[in-house]
């Protein structure tokens, strides 16, 4: 049975203003173009989520209790910029509430939507994208709204910082590293993380919002993607990249998309469920100025 609220928090711990984190469920699914489903990672994340255990393990503390967990009803319109619209406008009230906006996706289109509503208020956004891909095409499929033109849409606005790519297209190749755009190949930065966070964070603005492709990740730790590739990051990887980035900038959202759950397949959402907590945890432990235990 689906429990609505992430961790599967009774309604009396979630109620709207009594809470920091705001988490948006966007099950939006238009132009996956290898393996579909993204449109049920959301409550996938949600329903796995009911299994993380709330106390985080690194600063033993239970962020729930500290600072409020509340999720909001489902943002969704079968038309891409209509969805991108609603999702700037939701993202935009919940920081508008002094709330940290945290999205779970849905296809990587809808991070521009939320890039749209954070922008709103941070003139000087900076992205941090974990991804295997580039997502810089400027169109694909005969539309500019694919989730493989994300990025090319978010570029132009902000400071862009990608990490985790290892799949490139040729009509990409004019955009990386070019203007706004610093793109970390992971050959390069496998075995060499603190050098990747010392640059990739001396690219990016004081104000960050982070993306998670859950593809970043590899195969062998979250499987449960559109299109995974071989090569990427581990989990303990990719902890230690967002809670550098949490503890050295100010991160004002946060999306984790692509989940393309299967049937039988529970370790791709207990995964990107446990990405988010530990994003939310980071945040709590930065708020209260503590240490790990």
């Amino acid at each position: 049975m689906l429990k609505n609220n992430f961790l599967g928090l009774p309604p009396e711990d979630c109620i709207y203003k009594n809470c920091y984190f705001c988490v948006i469920p966007v099950p939006f699914e238009k132009t996956t173009s290898y393996k579909k489903g993204t449109k049920y990672g959301p409550l996938a994340i949600i329903n796995a989520s009911t299994q993380v255990e709330v106390v985080d393990e690194e600063y033993l503390i239970t962020p729930y209790q500290m600072e409020g967990i509340t999720t909001t009803t489902p943002v969704y319109d079968h038309e891409a910029p209509n969805l991108l619209n609603k999702l700037a406008d939701a993202v935009s009230k919940s920081v508008k509430d002094k709330k940290f906006p945290i999205i779970l996706g849905g296809e990587h289109a809808i991070s521009e939507g939320v890039s749209n509503g954070l922008l709103k208020h941070y003139t000087d956004l900076s992205v941090l994208q974990f991804d295997a891909h580039c997502d810089l095409r400027p169109e694909y499929e005969g539309t500019i709204y694919n989730h493989a033109c994300a990025m090319f849409r978010i570029k132009d606005k902000c400071k862009l910082a990608q990490i985790g790519i290892r799949s490139i297209a040729e009509e990409e190749l004019p955009y990386i590293n070019k203007g706004n755009v610093k793109t970390f190949f992971i050959h390069k930065w496998h075995s060499r993380t603190q050098e990747l966070i010392k640059e990739m964070l001396n690219h990016l603005s004081n104000n960050v919002f982070i993306t998670i492709d859950l593809d970043g990740l590899d195969p062998n730790v979250i499987p449960g993607v559109g299109t995974p590739v071989p090569g990427g990051f581990t989990f303990e990887q990719a902890l230690t990249i967002i809670k550098e980035v949490i503890m050295h900038k100010n991160v004002v959202g946060a999306d984790v998309v692509e989940l393309c759950p299967e049937l039988d397949e529970i370790i791709s959402p207990f995964s990107a469920a446990k990405l988010a907590h530990k994003i939310i945890a980071y945040q709590t432990a930065k708020k209260h100025k503590l240490s790990p235990k």
